[in-house]
């Protein structure tokens, strides 16, 4: 039958004792000499050891381990932090109650639990693993807990306080992690997990845990006397080396995310921004404020630090439904009422100007800008090139809008653009009874005149030419004569001039 013993130091003698409810009851063999040591003769039954007791000298140890010695017999001062080989077991609760000393190394540091290793290097076979403190079980798989209504386990648990006197230049750290990499291999100063199953990856997904996990949970309890309070910060220290540093990444092997930032839980209430990019000056030309790229990695949009947004579609909507997205080839506006109500572009423009014409007058404006070539390498608008276009399309008995304009308003060149000429014109188009072709009603041409009908030519500047002649009240104009004194105006009622009369000037 093994047994448990209980040693205690007393007195310069050792004293153990076993548990006599284990044990039969303790009998002595002879005679033990007052102040010899008693040893076991058979299990059971002492007997006199033939020695005095030794004397135990407890020394004075400076901050360093106490050390049995084998050569006197007795504690000694190890010259160094206690060493702990073999596997030692370790039951209860230690306790330290010193006060700190701040001799390790020639940093000033103090440690209330030193572990250092027999090497400045080590070197760690492939595929093993080695974790300075570990709370498992001996073959490393988990001990698994169960909790009580209201319980909490913590793999490790630190609090602490800094008092009000502290220094204003002082830190107040509850963990500190670094991690130094030297080689080609990766480093994380602090990896956080969160499983719903024991053992990672989780293979059977319909079976675990049933309530909430979180990679990191992070509390914040802000006072009116603190000059910041964040949740999470992260600071870039300055090096010389940008464009590699991550502030918050999100990676997937595959699966959805239901957000990528924000909440889920309920509605936050903020002073200023939810989100913010207060981006510096020294930021590139072309850094963004926001990006948004497709499963290639092709960029789709992006929000550029100056402010301007640069989408292949800008949807401003009030409607819940998701509309039918135009082709993505097409850069689109989209404003979407609410059902029984119509949308509405507002351009306002505010000015302390009284009056005036020409450029220098600030109004609200809708420009069109057309060239050849790209973005990168624009080049010469041809001769009759669109410039801009207002269209109108409609919803038909097809169940779906139009793929063309019915009616609308067109800006063109007329001759090649060039610095001397800038000649252009204006179309009105609309679409037939009875018809899908859209045609030409009306041109403003280039001189200033107006031509009506698609094949109508410039009549020049004050001038109307009408292919199909002229028609008022549903009556075809008449020929007549007239003579108009100078500084007179000449007014036909009724009807329109078609012909004009030799006195008639």
């Amino acid at each position: 039958m093994k047994t448990s013993m209980a040693c205690t130091l007393l007195a310069a003698a050792l004293v153990c004792v076993t548990p006599l409810d284990s044990l039969a009851q303790v009998r002595q063999s002879g005679n033990v000499t007052p102040g010899h040591i008693a040893t076991w003769t058979t299990t059971g039954v002492i007997q006199d050891g033939g020695g005095a007791v030794p004397s135990v000298v407890i020394p004075t140890v400076a901050n360093d381990g106490a050390c049995f010695s084998n050569t006197t017999g007795t504690l000694v001062d190890c010259g160094g932090p206690p060493v702990l080989n073999s596997n030692p077991v370790l039951t209860g609760r230690w306790t330290w109650t010193t006060t700190p000393t701040y001799n390790l190394a020639a940093n000033l540091l103090g440690t209330a639990i030193f572990l250092p290793l027999n090497a400045t290097t080590q070197t760690i076979p492939a595929g093993d693993e080695f974790d300075y403190i570990r709370g498992t079980n001996l073959d490393g798989t988990d001990v698994v807990w169960t909790l009580g209504n209201g319980s909490t386990i913590s793999g490790t648990y630190f609090s602490i306080t800094s008092g009000a006197g502290s220094n204003a230049n002082s830190n107040i750290y509850s963990g500190v992690f670094h991690s130094h990499v030297l080689g080609p291999n990766n480093g994380r100063a602090l990896h956080l997990g969160a499983y719903g199953c024991l053992t990672p990856p989780c293979t059977n997904l319909s079976t675990g845990g049933t309530g909430v996990v979180s990679g990191a949970g992070v509390d914040l309890q802000p006072t009116t006397g603190l000059s910041a309070a964040y949740g999470v910060f992260v600071s870039l220290n300055s090096s010389g080396v940008n464009g590699i540093g991550v502030g918050y990444d999100i990676e997937s092997g595959g699966d959805t995310y239901n957000i990528g930032f924000g909440s889920i839980v309920n509605p936050v209430s903020y002073v200023n921004a939810a989100y913010r990019a207060w981006m510096g000056s020294g930021s590139a030309t072309n850094a963004r404020a926001f990006q948004v790229l497709n499963n290639a990695g092709t960029e789709l949009a992006y929000w550029l630090k100056d402010g301007n947004i640069l989408a292949p579609t800008l949807t401003l909507s009030q409607n819940a439904a998701t509309p039918t997205l135009p082709p993505p080839n097409l850069a689109s506006l989209w404003l979407i009422n609410l059902d029984g109500s119509g949308a509405t572009a507002f351009v306002d423009a505010y000015t302390n100007q009284a009056g005036g014409t020409g450029s220098t007058v600030i109004s609200p404006l809708i420009i069109f800008r057309a060239a050849n070539g790209t973005l990168a390498s624009p080049s010469q608008l041809g001769a009759t090139s669109v410039i801009g276009v207002f269209g109108a399309r409609t919803y038909t008995s097809s169940s779906t809008f139009t793929s063309a304009n019915v009616a609308r308003i067109a800006f063109q060149t007329f001759n090649a653009q060039t610095n001397t000429d800038n000649s252009s014109l204006i179309t009105l188009e609309t679409t037939p009874s009875g018809s899908t072709t859209r045609a030409v009603a009306m041109t403003i041409q280039p001189s200033g005149g107006v031509s009506v009908g698609a094949a109508a030519a410039d009549p020049g500047i004050g001038a109307i030419n009408a292919t199909n002649g002229y028609k008022s009240g549903g009556s075809a104009g008449v020929s007549t004569t007239c003579t108009v004194t100078a500084g007179n105006t000449l007014v036909f009622t009724g009807g329109i001039l078609t012909s004009k009369g030799a006195n008639c000037t």
